[in-house]
């Protein structure tokens, strides 16, 4: 049986039997299951039923897991404000309940929001903490979650080789602990942050090179493990290095303009389906790629054209666009 029918068929039974408790347990559940997949609409909606019931039935260690939840969720989507208030309050609740793993994870994804909201001092202070603590009660999974948080500190502040560390530092760690998701991630974020430095003078792989590398393996993860959620942000990113490479030919090389279009549109596309807009962070960025994609174009039809292009490829052929495009790019290094 699959895992979601598992749990809507474990939901209708909790209801059934007025088990209210149960019922709140197994909304969690499902939307948990629907963010990993990110299917985050859904996952709201399911979310703030669990905490209205968990509310109403007095469980604070629910309340605070479902808190912790719906601000990730809501920051995900951009609703910063609403973001900071769930996690505020989160971990407010958990320090009353003595729920330190649970808090410092809260405290994690706060230090998320505030960088997006600009606040890098405290972000930075928030995620420092969160990692201390989570490294000192042995919660090893969520301790690599805030380094990859203080990674993000640092490439917002444009701090790049800091963040190509950082995240070096999760990936290694996550391969060991067999962390495939979290493997994904580090390597996706690696990627912008080794597209942002300057080629070592010294030979070996230049950046852009390494950039390709580690968005290739993040979206052959991200396929295997069905994980939309990262995969727009390495289109965006290798859109990125095909623009440059353009550019930097003697003549504007056509295709590589194209499938530059194809795949900011079937990222754009994508974030509409999943509501998840660009981050504050990255937002210069893709305007900054989008302008010169479109400065590679001769007329505003064929822009138009490869625009209309990418808007039609499903998930899987963007996917298999990409990593055909990077594959090329690393056999030839």
């Amino acid at each position: 049986m699959p895992v979601r029918a598992y749990y809507e068929e474990s939901l209708a039974l909790r209801r059934a039997c007025g088990d209210r408790w149960g019922e709140s347990l197994s909304l969690y559940n499902l939307a948990n299951l629907l963010a990993e997949r990110g299917d985050y609409a859904e996952a709201v909606a399911l979310e703030e039923e669990s905490l209205r019931i968990r509310r109403m039935i007095g469980d604070l260690t629910g309340i605070a897991a479902s808190l912790a939840h719906l601000g990730t969720l809501a920051g995900t989507r951009g609703e910063l404000a609403q973001a900071a208030r769930y996690l505020e309050e989160c971990v407010r609740l958990c320090k009353a309940l003595g729920a330190k793993a649970k808090g410092a994870f809260a405290q994690r994804n706060l230090a998320i929001t505030l960088m997006e909201q600009g606040d890098y001092a405290r972000a930075q202070v928030e995620a420092t903490e969160a990692a201390a603590s989570l490294r000192a009660i042995g919660d090893a999974r969520r301790s690599l979650s805030a380094t990859l948080a203080l990674g993000h500190i640092a490439y917002a502040q444009g701090q790049y080789d800091a963040a190509v560390a950082k995240y070096q530092s999760v990936v290694e760690s996550a391969r060991q602990m067999g962390e495939r998701a979290m493997t994904m991630q580090a390597l996706a974020y690696q990627g912008n942050a080794l597209r942002r430095l300057r080629d070592d003078p010294s030979g070996g792989l230049s950046a852009q090179e390494q950039a390709r590398e580690r968005y290739h393996e993040s979206l052959a993860l991200a396929r295997a493990l069905g994980n939309r959620a990262l995969v727009a942000m390495c289109w965006e990113g290798l859109a990125s290095i095909l623009c440059r490479d353009a550019r930097a030919a003697s003549q504007v090389d056509t295709i590589q303009s194209e499938i530059a279009v194809r795949l900011l549109a079937a990222a754009s596309r994508l974030r509409a389906e999943l509501q998840t807009p660009i981050s504050t962070v990255m937002q210069p960025e893709v305007e900054q790629t989008m302008q010169e994609a479109r400065q590679l174009f001769e007329d505003e039809s064929a822009f138009a054209s490869a625009w209309e292009a990418g808007r039609r490829l499903t998930w899987e052929e963007g996917i298999e666009m990409a990593l055909s495009f990077a594959s090329r790019a690393i056999k030839s290094a």
